[in-house]
């Protein structure tokens, strides 16, 4: 399919939102403050870079449409070749990525503080970022914070990219880049909201209207998402028609 199916985006919305509410629980119940709720909303980078490179691994695109005619062109094992390029793809956006997630994890920690119940494993960032996710599930505060994010994101990856069958036409270079403007735009925004909130002195009011704004923007933040794979998937579908519209250009696939 090129647009994602209804279905798929129902789920993919209601399990976000649910996800999302777990901080709500934790302000109105457990006496959770600004920093404990910017470590779980930051824990998130890690859950999307954790199924980004599922969607990596599992991706069959390959390059850009002409990268993949002009090696389809050079061997009859380009099939092979863009699957070996994972080896290259996949570790460096590891270690891209999770440089830039440890930069602003260590910016949420000075901003806001790693007090309250969270603090034994804001403590571990100098471990990177899966140190830290591995911490937070042996802790009881952060497990199911955690364990929502990953369904949410476990469920949005299986009937986004696999049952709607978008890892057919997924290319590295476009995996490459997705989660990076997601992240910027919705952590400016929580940034943002988070000094609101402190302005309040953490009033577990303002904590709410926070995880609203949150809900709010990760939607829009998943859309562009989304749509950055449908509109990738609609230049390589079109590339096609021209390739196959121009006799020149015939080359095996």
């Amino acid at each position: 399919m090129i647009e994602q199916s209804t279905a798929a985006r129902k789920y993919s919305r209601v399990s976000l939102i649910l996800a999302n509410l777990v901080p709500v629980f934790g302000v109105l119940f457990g006496s959770w403050t600004v920093s404990d709720v910017m470590i779980v909303y930051w824990l998130e980078n890690v859950v999307v870079g954790f199924f980004n490179v599922l969607r990596m691994v599992f991706a069959q695109g390959g390059f850009a449409p002409d990268v993949n005619k002009a090696i389809n062109a050079l061997t009859p094992q380009s099939k092979i070749l863009q699957h070996t390029a994972k080896l290259f793809f996949i570790p460096f956006f590891i270690v891209h990525y999770g440089m830039f997630t440890m930069i602003h994890g260590v910016f949420v920690v000075v901003l806001f503080g790693s007090g309250g119940p969270f603090s034994g494993s804001a403590s571990t960032l100098q471990g990177g970022p899966f140190a830290m996710l591995s911490a937070g599930l042996h802790q009881t505060p952060l497990f199911w914070p955690i364990l929502a994010l990953m369904l949410s994101h476990g469920i949005s990856f299986w009937f986004n990219y696999i049952k709607d069958g978008e890892y057919l036409t997924a290319d590295l270079p476009t995996l490459m880049s997705r989660p990076y403007g997601r992240i910027v735009v919705l952590h400016l925004t929580i940034i943002l909201g988070g000094f609101a909130v402190m302005a309040f002195h953490g009033a577990w009011g303002a904590l709410v209207l926070l995880t609203i704004l949150k809900i709010g923007t990760d939607l829009k933040a998943s859309d562009w998402g989304n749509n950055l794979m449908v509109r990738a998937r609609k230049r390589r579908n079109q590339r096609k028609g021209s390739m196959s519209a121009d006799p020149t250009s015939g080359s095996p696939n």
